[in-house]
């Protein structure tokens, strides 16, 4: 019996089978969102043209808060050792923006000390005008859609 245990125990600690092969298995965004246009002012004062500075890149623009208790951390920290995983170079053609929807309590300092943990290439700001009804729609971003479960906020 002691072995059969055993055994279990061990079984369980198994690493499981991964699929290996180089397939895509993520999802497409069909039709494709046009990269917007727009400048916002970086977390070192600086200003950044999302447009011109990730042209031939990977642009990820990412909208949430730090201070968030469970999805925006845990979302950015998988970018961030997604990033790390990949080749030397390849890395460098992904840019990541993050834009706080809490510049109440991100501020600019907390933002940057924060995503320097994650990846320090990564670029914030505390512009929450971009998701303004008025400017939305100009530089090309899509309605907000609420996906909150019933009962939650």
């Amino acid at each position: 019996m002691r072995s059969l245990s055993l055994f279990f125990i061990l079984a369980s600690l198994a690493p499981a089978q991964q699929d290996r092969s180089d397939r895509y298995r993520g999802g497409l965004v069909t039709p494709p969102l046009l990269k917007p246009r727009f400048i916002l002012t970086d977390t070192s004062g600086a200003p950044y043209d999302f447009w011109d500075r990730t042209e031939g890149s990977v642009a990820l623009l990412f909208f949430g808060y730090a201070n968030c208790p469970d999805q925006c951390p845990m979302h950015m920290a998988n970018i961030g050792a997604a990033l790390k995983k990949l080749p030397p170079g390849i890395a460098e053609q992904v840019k990541l923006v993050f834009v706080t929807t809490d510049p109440a309590r991100d501020t600019t300092v907390g933002l940057r000390r924060w995503l320097d943990n994650l990846d320090t290439h990564f670029v914030a700001s505390r512009e929450l005008k971009l998701l303004s009804r008025q400017s939305r729609k100009p530089r090309g971003f899509p309605p907000p859609k609420k996906h909150w479960p019933p009962g939650t906020t």
